[in-house]
């Protein structure tokens, strides 16, 4: 039988009530990200946000039976940095089944598909499939790129 000192026995309480709250506070910091990004569920609105706020749109294509949607979307989608990318762009995630006519319109045949689109819904970028973070943000990158160019055009034609 182990004997323990009384003073003893409330430090390693605090201890471990200490590496408890630590854990708990750290899931919640990892949950924080989830809500960090708001996603709009329809193009019309997107598109009218984009315009409002002079950003273009990042959509996200999926389905609630893809497994590898909700890979990307639970990892790669959740990265700091990638996160921090996507603040500069009208977040749209739609899904393949519910939105049949806009995947037809956009050429979507398999999920999931990343797009980076003006505010009049013209196509700037397309990617399909699970990519890591670094490839996200590369895609994010040349989509933005490419939409800037466009902007810049149409300044210039104006």
């Amino acid at each position: 039988m182990v004997v323990m000192a009384f003073n003893e026995f409330p430090k390693i309480w605090l201890y471990n009530i200490f590496i408890l709250l630590l854990l708990i506070l750290t899931s919640f910091g990892c949950n924080e990200m989830e809500t960090d990004l708001v996603w709009l569920n329809n193009l019309p609105s997107a598109m009218a946000q984009a315009r409002q706020q002079d950003k273009p749109i990042f959509m996200f294509f999926s389905a609630t039976w893809c497994g590898n949607c909700r890979r990307l979307e639970k990892a790669a989608l959740r990265d700091d940095e990638t996160v921090t990318m996507l603040s500069q762009f009208v977040l749209l995630k739609l899904d393949l089944d519910e939105s049949p006519l806009t995947a037809e319109q956009y050429g979507v045949q398999t999920v999931p598909m990343l797009l980076i689109l003006g505010s009049d819904g013209t196509p700037y970028n397309a990617i399909f499939g699970v990519l890591s973070p670094a490839s996200i943000r590369s895609f994010l990158v040349r989509g933005q790129l490419a939409y800037d160019e466009a902007m810049k055009q149409e300044e210039s034609d104006e």
